[in-house]
């Protein structure tokens, strides 16, 4: 198992690479979320692993409540940059292991493209 210091540092110094080549999340995948999965503009949403932060923007855009955990500095300051428009968001340095998120504060868990 890999360590998990190796998992904080593998996206470093390639934030602008991964926020500008990697592909967005399909409207429908979205819409379903919000029509069919019960997620709100009431939902709190933890995004693990949210990377540059093109997951949770889509969430934040519909008025939901994103805490977005990344372990990685400098994904996190991209992500960070990302959702700097929406006051419902807020940027934790963490992981999947340990999220620094209390129990009972989310409605619902994202790790969208997360697993590596």
């Amino acid at each position: 198992m890999a360590d998990i210091t190796d998992a904080r540092e593998k996206f470093s110094g390639r934030g602008d690479f991964y926020a500008k080549s990697r592909p967005s999340y399909s409207g429908k995948l979205i819409d379903a979320l919000y029509s069919d999965y019960g997620f709100s503009d009431k939902s709190v949403i933890a995004d693990i692993g949210a990377g540059t932060g093109k997951f949770s923007v889509l969430l934040a855009e519909r008025g939901s409540q994103v805490i977005c955990v990344e372990p990685n500095a400098d994904m996190r300051a991209k992500l960070a940059e990302a959702v700097k428009p929406f006051t419902g968001c807020r940027v934790l340095a963490g992981s999947a292991e340990e999220t620094g998120i209390p129990p009972k504060t989310a409605h619902f868990v994202t790790a969208a493209q997360a697993f590596h």
